[in-house]
């Protein structure tokens, strides 16, 4: 979400303003961090100068550079307080749905979703593969002397032809995209006579005219016919329908089966997956090698220890990419932090690049690094959704640093699936990076192919390799509550000094600044939808088929599997 961040906005507050509300009274504080008091709930998040501020809702005396609000009386526990952009506040009207963890006394929010345009359908998926999209498909006739005909089938689609000049034949449409990764139409058809198959896009429509496929000879001995279809985008190269023409002469077409297949593009990349503690490449190496081997695993991320500018132990790790490499597996470093996305970081994090190159340059060819990624996550920090666009500036010249340090070292980076639709982001990172590895955490394979595929779509339209990356460790279960605007509740909505916050109370109280929230219902998020931790089995049979599609791709460079075991 777009916000508002807070410019040094309690600067210059009047000592006076602190000190007209009584020590007594409950009150809702933002300070600095340092000079806040403890209360009954707080919460820090930091600007995006680094700068860290603390909410607090106290029954304390306000600090002279601290803004504050009298709330009244509170009966019975203050369970979170979190502050959201005034986008965020904006589309509340109709209620929310908050995720975290409940404690005794406490909850620990992790999200939020205002109500407010959930009704709204989701994207519309793609059309799938391997699968009869006869059923999906809407089947028309065209031709101005109606010598097109659709008789009665008992399966398929027939398309009866009578001779004549003026075109005519079939129209095939769906309210649903093409994938966007390089695929085949696969036809199974009999019949007589040679038509002709065209893709028509939307401008090519608006036109009357469209790309020429290939023709269809249903009465040759091939059970299937295929047709390698053009690349699409989207808007008005998009595709529209496609037609099958009649010849000019009698003739008959039984469509029985019309199927999407992913086009060949060579073998399907190896997959990769992280070793966090040094210990286990350090001390076992035979056994991480052994399980990269089970899994088909030819590319390790592995956690380097720095210190004093270099890498620590730079004969074990000389040894252990050297057994790796005897393997037919790559070594690559990671690295990264959320705070590396602050400024005053940005110089800290490209010394550590700067380390992993240095090692390079030193050691012998069997011994070097592959590459070195970075995972930074600067969405984790508090504060990151007040003021999204600068801490993504902050993330891009990042990047840049980092790719100056790694002296030609490739550099990959680790996103979420979801910054998919910041193209803004994405397009600036382009430059800098050697590739991507995305985390898809999801356990839907439709749901992983669609979030896949602006990625995919990125590293095509740039020359970037991707990689996709599923999890398989464990999540904690979360609890998601649902609110509802009502005149008192246990959710209350504050603005002060343009900054919103929530306020989640014990009990259902009125709001005296502004609207309140009840609590309407709950349910336990066991994390099912996001990692395959507990059927792991299922996400090896799932693999192979998510490979050969994404391998349609020649900028998909293999699926990363998180916490594999």
């Amino acid at each position: 979400m777009k916000g508002r961040g807070l410019p040094g906005w309690w600067a210059g507050v009047l000592l006076g303003m602190a000190c007209s509300i009584a020590a007594a009274d409950t009150t809702l504080q933002v300070c600095p961090a340092s000079q806040a008091p403890s209360g009954l709930a707080q919460t820090d998040f930091l600007q995006p100068d680094g700068e860290a501020l603390r909410a607090v809702v106290t029954r304390a005396s306000a600090h002279a550079r601290c803004v504050a609000m009298p709330l009244g009386p509170i009966h019975g526990n203050v369970l979170a307080i979190r502050p959201v952009s005034e986008s965020v506040a904006a589309l509340l009207d109709k209620g929310l749905t908050l995720s975290g963890t409940p404690h005794a006394d406490r909850f620990s929010i992790s999200d939020l979703t205002p109500h407010a345009g959930s009704e709204a359908l989701p994207p519309t998926p793609p059309l799938p593969y391997s699968r009869n999209l006869l059923p999906l498909l809407q089947v028309r006739v065209f031709g101005a002397e109606a010598r097109a005909t659709l008789p009665p089938a008992g399966e398929g689609v027939v398309l009866q032809c009578t001779p004549g000049s003026q075109p005519a034949g079939l129209v095939l449409s769906a309210e649903r995209p093409l994938p966007g990764s390089p695929a085949l139409l696969q036809m199974q058809v009999r019949g007589a006579g040679l038509f002709q198959l065209h893709a028509v896009n939307a401008d090519e429509a608006a036109r009357q005219s469209g790309t020429m496929l290939g023709e269809i000879h249903p009465g040759d001995s091939r059970p299937l016919h295929r047709y390698p279809l053009p690349r699409t985008a989207p808007g008005a190269h998009a595709w529209s329908h496609w037609t099958i023409a009649c010849p000019p002469s009698s003739a008959q077409l039984v469509l029985q089966n019309l199927q999407l297949q992913p086009a060949a593009a060579g073998p399907v990349p190896a997959r990769s997956a992280w070793v966090w503690q040094p210990g286990a490449w350090r001390d076992t190496p035979d056994t991480v090698l052994a399980r990269a081997q089970r899994h088909g695993i030819q590319t390790l991320f592995i956690t380097v220890p720095l210190a004093a500018g270099a890498v620590q132990d730079p004969a074990s790790l000389g040894r252990f990419i050297a057994q790796a490499r005897a393997a037919d597996v790559a070594v690559w470093a990671v690295d990264g932090d959320p705070r590396m996305v602050l400024p005053r970081e940005h110089a800290i994090a490209a010394a550590r690049a700067r380390a992993f190159a240095q090692y390079n340059r030193q050691a012998a060819p069997q011994a070097r690094l592959a590459g070195v990624q970075f995972d930074v996550e600067p969405y984790l920090l508090p504060g990151y959704d007040l003021a999204t666009e600068q801490w993504e500036r902050h993330y891009v010249a990042l990047v840049a640093a980092l790719q100056d340090a790694a002296g030609g070292l490739p550099l990959d980076m680790v996103v979420p699936f979801w910054w998919g639709s910041h193209a803004t982001l994405r397009d600036a990172m382009a430059s800098h990076v050697n590739s991507l590895t995305v985390m898809n955490y999801r356990t839907d394979p439709a749901e992983i192919v669609r979030f896949a595929q602006p990625w995919l779509e990125w590293g095509s339209r740039w020359g970037k390799t991707v990689r996709v990356a599923l999890e398989a460790g464990p999540i904690a279960p979360e609890t998601q509550r649902r609110y509802t605007p009502q005149a008192t509740g246990e959710l209350w909505l504050l603005a002060l000094q343009g900054q919103h916050f929530l306020v989640l109370l014990a009990n259902a109280a009125p709001n005296p600044h502004g609207p309140a929230f009840r609590a309407s219902g709950s349910r336990l998020l066991t994390g099912d939808a996001t990692t395959f931790h507990a059927q792991p089995q299922r996400l090896l049979e799932l693999l192979p088929a998510l490979e050969a599609q994404f391998s349609a791709w020649p900028e998909f460079a293999g699926m990363a599997l998180h916490e594999i075991r």
